[in-house]
């Protein structure tokens, strides 16, 4: 996605593509830091621990960024009821921005909006002139490209290159469960369950593709499936431990 692209070019020019790696890790202990002391030491503790953390920045993966940004905004619209119209136009531009990146995130949007909508009785108006801009910022990133590459842009792009995570049977799957999942959700830590469900399961999805086409062997070991998809789901995992901790904290005797 375009976006990506001009998010990474400073680390490209330096040739060190690893260091947003160990930046996404200091956004994600900043956010909790400022929740509260122990939801910093359990992300803190929980992310030096594991072994996927590592396997991003010595592979060089950027998949923690795309994850821990978008998530990051996420958790900040969890406001959204109280923006003005002035926050409500700058959300949805860096919202479509940050959806310029990948476009896996549009399930838990689908959770967050309606929610909004049925739950927060958010005005429709509000819902719909958030999502116009928000679509019109993603959108603006691509016409540089359309304009250069007119006939090179419709053959390869973002879109035909991302929608090969799942078959489009499953992508129009994925899309109803988070349509339907979002009316069991009755708070916010019910959408960022319904989320991190939604995330574990399309790359589950992807996997389990693989190894009927080819073979297990085939999908973990000779790239036919990209396991660091579940890399998604880290920061919705963390929230929830952290917040799950934090009510023991606060009432022991649950």
């Amino acid at each position: 996605m375009p976006f990506y692209f001009l998010l990474c070019y400073p680390f490209y020019c330096i040739r060190e593509i690893g260091f947003i790696t160990v930046i996404s890790i200091a956004l994600l202990a900043f956010h909790f830091k400022r929740k509260s002391v122990q939801s910093y030491s359990l992300s803190f503790i929980l992310s030096i621990s594991s072994l996927c953390i590592y396997w991003e920045i010595f592979s060089r993966s950027t998949i923690l960024i795309n994850a821990v940004l978008f998530t990051l905004f996420l958790f900040y619209l969890e406001r959204f009821r109280t923006f003005s119209t002035r926050q409500l136009i700058w959300s949805a531009v860096i919202g479509g921005l940050l959806f310029s990146i990948r476009n896996v995130f549009v399930l838990p949007l689908i959770v967050w909006g309606l929610y909004q909508l049925f739950q927060e009785k958010t005005s429709p108006k509000k819902i719909f002139l958030w999502g116009f801009v928000f679509l019109l910022s993603f959108a603006i990133t691509f016409v540089p490209f359309i304009w250069l590459y007119p006939d090179e842009f419709w053959e390869v792009n973002p879109f035909s290159t991302q929608s090969s995570l799942v078959s489009f049977h499953f992508i129009v799957l994925f899309v109803l469960i988070a349509i339907a999942g979002s009316f069991f959700c009755r708070n916010y830590n019910d959408v960022r369950f319904f989320s991190v469900l939604l995330l574990f399961g399309i790359v589950t999805i992807h996997f389990i593709e693989a190894v009927c086409q080819y073979s297990f062997t085939q999908a973990l070991f000779q790239s036919k499936a990209d396991i660091s998809y579940y890399i998604f789901c880290i920061p919705y995992l963390l929230q929830i431990l952290a917040d799950t901790d934090y009510k023991r904290l606060m009432n022991p005797q649950t």
